[in-house]
């Protein structure tokens, strides 16, 4: 359900002036057209395997339609598959308390506990520790300068 933004009056029907204060509402209506496209954009390219060009469109979306939970929802989504942990629960809290949609509640709640879990190595990191050559000993220090006297 839209809204007036200057009255905000409850907005039923499709027209372009605001029926309580008169207001034009057709920059509000392109702004709704435009968070859709990015929307839908967004989704494309996460069905194309591209999450961070999707997360880019999905918080235009955010941007220009801030009322609407879905799209709050499918950001704070694709921010959890890049680990983007914190931002994920913060827009995912925004999406629930817009929604109260128990799947959203559930996405929160695990973008939160990742949030706090202690940082995993990156994989191609993991298991290297193993691997790694050990450190050589300290050399003992000696009086023999490094280069030759005269020799810069």
């Amino acid at each position: 359900m839209r809204s007036c933004p200057i009255c905000s009056h409850t907005l039923n029907g499709g027209g372009v002036r605001c029926p309580k204060c008169q207001s034009a509402l057709t920059l509000w209506l392109n702004y709704e057209q435009y968070a859709r496209q990015a929307y839908q954009s967004g989704l494309l390219r996460l069905r194309g395997n591209e999450p961070a060009a999707a997360a880019d469109l999905l918080t235009q979306a955010v941007i220009l339609a801030p009322d609407e939970p879905v799209y709050a929802a499918a950001l704070g989504r694709v921010l959890g598959q890049l680990a983007r942990y914190h931002e994920a629960a913060w827009v995912l809290e925004r999406a629930y308390t817009q929604s109260g949609a128990p799947a959203d509640q559930a996405a929160l709640v695990r973008a939160q506990a990742l949030a706090q879990a202690p940082a995993a190595p990156p994989e191609e990191l993991a298991g290297q520790d193993e691997a790694r050559p050990p450190v050589p000993p300290e050399l003992p220090a000696t009086d023999q300068p490094d280069a030759p006297e005269g020799v810069s």
